[in-house]
């Protein structure tokens, strides 16, 4: 798996950038894709957001692959435009990346992102349920950085959120 501070190295013998088609990864045409606004297409067909395996075996989700070629092509400065984007589902995607490249920047969005109480579909392993943006995004953040104090008093379960 790769993060989305891993750099794609550049081999100067290769005179081809594509990358051979393998049967057996059907993500791998991910890695010809040099285009965030069509990753970003693929990713906005929901509000259901995956992490990178899912079910009781740990099997590949569809759209954290796509996720992951995202991370590994797009600038800060799109993340934060796409911080903005009218799907949940984008915005939680470009916020763990943005804190994965820069999180000075990251934890500046924050700021602006940490009462967005928009619900998304959040699948884990064997476990989907349903969360707040800003909690997912918090999520990303060390302790020292950003805290969840759950709020008194209240018949359902909600925080605030501190930026440190």
């Amino acid at each position: 798996m790769t993060s989305c501070n891993d750099k794609k190295q550049k081999d100067s013998t290769k005179k081809s950038t594509k990358k051979a088609f393998d049967i057996k990864n059907e993500f791998a045409y991910l890695d010809n894709i040099n285009d965030p606004n069509y990753l970003v297409s693929l990713l906005d067909n929901s509000n259901e957001l995956e992490s990178a395996g899912i079910g009781i075996e740990g099997r590949r989700s569809q759209s954290y692959p796509i996720f992951e070629r995202f991370c590994a092509i797009v600038s800060d400065t799109t993340l934060v435009r796409l911080t903005k984007h009218t799907n949940p589902k984008i915005r939680v995607y470009s916020m763990w990346a943005l804190t994965n490249k820069n999180k000075q920047l990251a934890l500046t969005q924050m700021k602006l992102l940490k009462n967005d109480k928009a619900n998304v579909v959040y699948t884990s392993g064997c476990s989907s349920m349903t969360e707040k943006v800003c909690w997912l995004i918090a999520s990303k953040f060390d302790s020292s950085e950003v805290v969840l104090i759950p709020k008194k008093n209240t018949k359902y379960l909600d925080y605030d959120i501190v930026i440190k």
